[in-house]
């Protein structure tokens, strides 16, 4: 039985629950069960380095700019320079340089179009897909004008 045919049994009435995919796959030969860290130590680290990533993105700070609108904005982003492995953020309020700062909002807007690409997709799926292109163009002329502003 393949991964999806297996989450698909352990469906309940439609719907698929983290607990019950957790107990099937407490078994050695359920092929869930090399997608988790059975190692109680190891697994309690990975979920604290876990809770440590969320608090440091869930912490919100106000901003003003010159027109006088205010906004929430993160107090800490990924550093876009950290390698793919390494957890690192960047203070946002600490001014980056020009360089950084694009490439951060480019990392925002990338993230951005990936969640947009997805909707899109579960929408197409879901036959309720009607004016996503228009907005992915959108956010890909902003890629694009920020590209700009590198060159600049």
């Amino acid at each position: 039985m393949n991964i999806t045919q297996e989450l698909k049994s352990l469906e309940r009435d439609g719907k698929l629950y983290p607990a019950d995919v957790v107990n099937a796959a407490r078994s050695p030969s359920s092929p869930l069960h090399p997608y988790f860290d059975w190692d109680d130590s190891s697994a309690a680290e990975k979920y604290r380095l876990d809770q440590a990533r969320a608090l440091i993105r869930s912490v919100q700070t106000e901003v003003r700019i010159t027109s006088g609108v205010q906004f929430a904005v993160p107090v800490y982003v990924r550093d876009p320079r950290a390698q793919k492995d390494v957890a690192g953020y960047v203070a946002v309020a600490s001014k980056p340089s020009r360089d950084l700062s694009v490439e951060i909002a480019r990392n925002e807007i990338r993230a951005a179009i990936a969640m947009m690409r997805r909707a899109e997709k579960i929408s197409a799926a879901l036959g309720v897909a009607e004016q996503f292109e228009e907005a992915v163009q959108h956010a890909d002329a902003l890629m694009q004008s920020l590209a700009a502003l590198e060159t600049a």
